[in-house]
């Protein structure tokens, strides 16, 4: 009997951990969300007319840093 309460003690260590894992993974895919979006929106002002050689390189590296801010959080 002993053992059986045990066994269903570390269950529910299992269980919470899981779900503890998830909630840390859901974050992790929120903030990739919002990265992409951001992205988006960068390459669209990018791709303005009236943006000069030094706004796009600007746009450029603010990109470039949320790509690396994605792989950051993948990793």
């Amino acid at each position: 009997m002993r053992a059986k309460i045990r066994s269903l003690n570390q269950d529910k260590q299992n269980v919470q951990n899981g779900n503890a894992l998830l909630k840390i993974a859901a974050g992790g895919v929120n903030e990739i969300v919002d990265n992409l979006r951001m992205m988006k929106e960068l390459a669209i002002k990018a791709a303005n007319d009236s943006n000069g050689d030094a706004d796009r390189a600007s746009i450029q590296k603010e990109f470039q840093q949320r790509l690396a801010a994605i792989d950051d959080i993948a990793n």
